[in-house]
């Protein structure tokens, strides 16, 4: 082999080995990305119509996605009933053909498990035996699977015996007892065992004297229906008890928050988008209600998006719009929050009211806001977080501490199983019990957080780059359509949360309002401030940071300045407090609250100040403006009067006079009253008022006329030299 040839062949073995190990990494990240998969998929009682079908292509979709995974995918069926809807009646067909493909051999890559957290009755009960394992809430039941039947049939028998065979879940005889009520059914403890017999059987046992003791679980002429205390007794035939998902998280050992649900439909889903953006209001609230509610009514989506980036504002109305998502009826709709910029303070209960919480790329989860919760809202934040935890499987002190930063919670792990939860120390005590916890780190959620925190909290499974991204997740093809009422007052409410564009509102306002004080009567000028000043507290109002008290301040400010102008020049009070009044409305209006009281509520105040400076700067430059620039300009040379020049003021003096003493120039006379500096003289036979050139002038004194304008005489005292002529005081003739 040449030595080119050589080399070669040493290149590319070397980048053999360099790659081998970058595909394993990529193949075994791959894999760690697909491990741990847990869906939950409720089954909304009755099954009736395609039922059967949606639900089968949601597993099928799930072993999909899990194709590769290193841990078996488990999927949790959640058996709860629709409202006004009878959930015991079943259709025997859908919960058959159901049971057969969930106990059939296909799924054995799915670890399949039946939650019952409330009684359960009907042939759904054969939908429950075809799972792997079944967990139940202690009070609820299960039984009377025929309770809908007039007459059991063979073919009902056979499909009951069949898939209890399959999964041994329950004795085959309990279970026919609960079909058909003819049967009865006893637990029977013989020398070799427990048995489930019907009486044909108890009868023969006892005979032959085997049976030490026997219990009746159903008489002849009754169903078999039993709790989940009864069935996970010593025989274990329900293996845990749990009454919510938190609870059955821990019983099957997986992480808290885990539990997920998904909607159970395949291929393209239909949905609807929500925004929730800037402070929270209860106008806004009412008006997402209004916009999910008429879909709901008309076209009922099967995946709603709400679209968070808020402050969060009032936690009344976040109360209002977490228990509006929660007790949305519809059991086919699956509700995302999608964080795309924050989701401050109370905002935190919309985004944990749904059943998913997605996160964009350096977003926030929590952290100060528009409000700080006092004590009598923290009690009332518990209620509706512990509504929270239980429907959404999230733990409570965990989302208060998110909302509240008074609040702390810590890392605490299981110390058999491992397992990771982050409580209170309050909650710690409700649900710890007797069990052993390990107690770890404070977990710092004062600035809220972030998308490594709230993966590592447990309350977020995907972080994404864009909105589209998260909708794929829950396959939906393209962008989703976004609900909103008006165009207009969508795209004011933008503009609202823009601050530049209330800035420049305010400049525009003030200016054109010093504009109008320069020069009064122009009306153009006071009509723009006025529109500016009105789509200002509009803006605000839609955007929930400005109401009546902005308002008032506003107006009351404005007209203690014009009484100082035109009523009371010269207070000052009316003016300073109008003023005053004013800035301050402005500033109130940029946020929720009065006095900041947290980090972000001191930013949000620094922000509304800059307004106000710009404000400023608005009013200063229309100052300046009118004062120098605007009355050179031709547009306003011919809306206003220019100032007369000096020989034009004189000739206006000249024409305005009443009386004209020019003639007078030159002429002596005699003082007739002492000037001082004002008096009056004699001329010849008349009688002039003048003034005198500033000195102080006795009566009967020697006077000449030095100057005349108009009607003002301007005169000198002169001295009668001894020849009899006269000179100035000064000495020079005038």
């Amino acid at each position: 082999m040449s030595l080119p040839n050589r080399v070669l062949m040493n290149l590319l073995f070397c980048g053999m080995l360099f790659a081998l190990p970058l595909q394993i990494l990529a193949q075994q990240e791959n894999a760690a990305d697909k491990s741990g998969i847990v869906q939950l998929i409720p089954i909304r009682l009755p099954l009736s119509n395609d039922d059967d079908k949606k639900i089968q292509r949601a597993v099928i979709r799930l072993s999909q996605q899990a194709e590769g995974a290193t841990e078996r995918p488990v999927a949790i069926f959640e058996f709860t009933g629709q409202p006004g809807r009878a959930a015991e009646s079943s259709e025997f067909e859908r919960a058959l053909s159901l049971a057969r493909f969930l106990s059939s051999g296909d799924l054995q890559g799915i670890r399949t498990v039946a939650f019952v957290p409330e009684t359960v009755r009907g042939h759904a009960v054969l939908v429950v035996l075809s799972c792997e394992q079944v967990v139940m809430a202690p009070t609820a039941e299960l039984g009377e699977a025929g309770i809908t039947e007039a007459t059991i049939d063979d073919i009902q028998r056979a499909a009951y015996r069949d898939i209890t065979s399959r999964r041994r879940i329950l004795p085959v005889p309990l279970v026919l007892s609960m079909l058909d009520s003819e049967l009865g059914v006893f637990k029977a403890v013989t020398t070799e065992g427990v048995e489930y017999v019907d009486a044909a059987r108890l009868e023969e046992l006892t005979s032959s004297g085997v049976v030490t003791r026997a219990d009746t679980i159903a008489a002849p002429g009754t169903m078999a229906i039993l709790d989940g205390t009864r069935l996970s007794g010593d025989d274990g035939d329900v293996s845990h008890l749990a009454a919510d998902r938190q609870q059955l998280a821990t019983a099957l050992r997986l992480p808290a928050g885990s539990i997920s649900e998904q909607a159970s439909m395949v291929g393209q889903v239909t949905g609807m988008r929500v925004d929730l953006r800037g402070p929270i209001s209860g106008s806004k609230v009412n008006s997402i209600r209004r916009i999910i509610d008429d879909r709901m009514r008309n076209d009922p989506p099967e995946l709603l998006m709400v679209v968070i980036n808020s402050p969060g504002g009032n936690i009344d109305s976040s109360v209002g719009l977490a228990n509006h998502l929660l007790s949305i009826g519809d059991p086919d709709l699956l509700t995302v929050a999608v964080i795309e910029g924050e989701a401050r303070a109370d905002a935190v209960l919309v985004a944990a009211a749904c059943d998913e919480i997605v996160m964009l790329d350096d977003s926030l989860l929590g952290g100060p806001g528009e409000i700080v919760v006092s004590e009598d809202e923290r009690e009332a934040l518990s209620i509706v977080l512990n509504e929270i935890a239980d429907q959404k499987g999230r733990d409570w002190s965990m989302l208060l501490a998110l909302v509240d930063q008074e609040v702390t919670i810590r890392h605490y792990q299981h110390a058999a199983t491992a397992e990771q939860r982050f409580w209170s120390d309050q909650q710690r005590a409700e649900e710890a019990g007797d069990v052993q916890w390990n107690r770890g780190e404070v977990i710092d959620t004062t600035e809220g957080a972030g998308t490594d925190l709230a993966q590592k909290l447990q309350l977020v499974r995907h972080v994404v780059g864009s909105v589209e991204e998260a909708g794929a997740i829950f396959q939906v093809d393209g962008p989703l359509e976004t609900a909103r009422s008006s165009w207009i007052v969508e795209t004011i409410e933008r503009l609202a949360g823009e601050p530049w564009f209330a800035q420049m509102l305010l400049f525009i306002a003030f200016f054109a309002f010093m504009g109008e004080a320069s020069a009064p009567g122009l009306g153009v000028p006071g009509f723009v401030a006025a529109v500016c000043f009105m789509l200002f507290f509009w803006i605000k109002f839609l955007h929930g940071t400005a109401g009546w008290l902005e308002a008032a301040l506003f107006v009351g400010g404005l007209v203690f300045v014009v009484m100082e102008i035109f009523f009371l020049p010269g207070v000052g009070i009316f003016g300073i407090g109008g003023g005053l009044m004013i800035l301050l409305s402005v500033i109130l209006a940029s946020q929720t609250f009065v006095v900041p009281r947290n980090s972000y509520q001191l930013q949000q105040t620094i922000v509304a100040c800059f307004s106000v400076a710009v404000a400023g700067a608005g009013m200063i430059t229309g100052i300046v403006v009118m004062r120098s620039v605007l009355p050179r300009t031709q547009f306003f040379q011919r809306l206003a009067l220019h100032s007369p020049d000096e020989k034009e003021r004189q000739q206006r003096e000249w024409n305005e006079s009443v009386v004209h003493y020019e003639h007078l120039l030159g002429q002596t006379g005699v003082t007739y009253t002492r000037l001082s500096p004002s008096g009056k003289v004699r001329l010849g036979e008349d009688l002039v008022d003048v003034v005198s050139d500033g000195e102080l002038i006795e009566a009967d004194t020697a006077i000449r006329v030095i100057d005349v304008e108009g009607n003002r005489v301007v005169v000198q005292a002169v001295d009668v030299t001894a020849d009899g002529e006269q000179d100035d005081a000064a000495g020079e003739p005038a």
